[in-house]
């Protein structure tokens, strides 16, 4: 509170700054919210192209092992046939995963009303979370059975 109060001395105000005299969501770039609307639509854009090639490149065993990209659990990296299996195992589930976030970047960006563009971008979110936990949990179980398949 005295840092606030010496800011407040500085610029000239006759009252100290209270908390909630401060917004919130700063994180808009402009008075009209479009910075946040273009800031999380273009993040959820990002996450579901990128979910989308990771399917894409695991359904056609093109997905090279790796510590970053794919299922990558210790089953799954113990050799190159169970990777191949398990990423091309979570590809559907990718694949929605992936669509569902491209889908909430489409409707967060041009829905109407704030409170609307939110709920949409959050359960979209949270939605493509649940599909690739069920891609990641069908990887990890492919690359159980083909490791023990060798």
């Amino acid at each position: 509170m005295a840092c606030t109060a010496a800011l407040a001395q500085v610029a000239g105000t006759a009252r100290e700054v209270q908390p909630h005299d401060v917004a919130w969501t700063t994180l808009a770039l402009d008075e009209d919210g479009a910075g946040t609307r273009v800031l999380v639509g273009a993040v959820l854009l990002l996450a579901g192209v990128a979910l989308l090639v990771t399917a894409w490149l695991g359904a056609t065993e093109r997905l090279p092992r790796n510590r970053f990209v794919g299922v990558r659990t210790r089953r799954s990296l113990s050799g190159d046939a169970a990777w191949r299996a398990a990423n091309k195992a979570a590809a559907p589930a990718f694949y929605a995963a992936g669509g569902v976030l491209l889908l909430a970047a489409v409707l967060g960006a041009a829905l109407p009303g704030e409170a609307v563009r939110s709920i949409v971008s959050i359960t979209g979110g949270g939605i493509s979370v649940l599909f690739a936990t069920l891609g990641l949990w069908q990887g990890q179980r492919a690359a159980g059975e083909a490791r023990d398949h060798r």
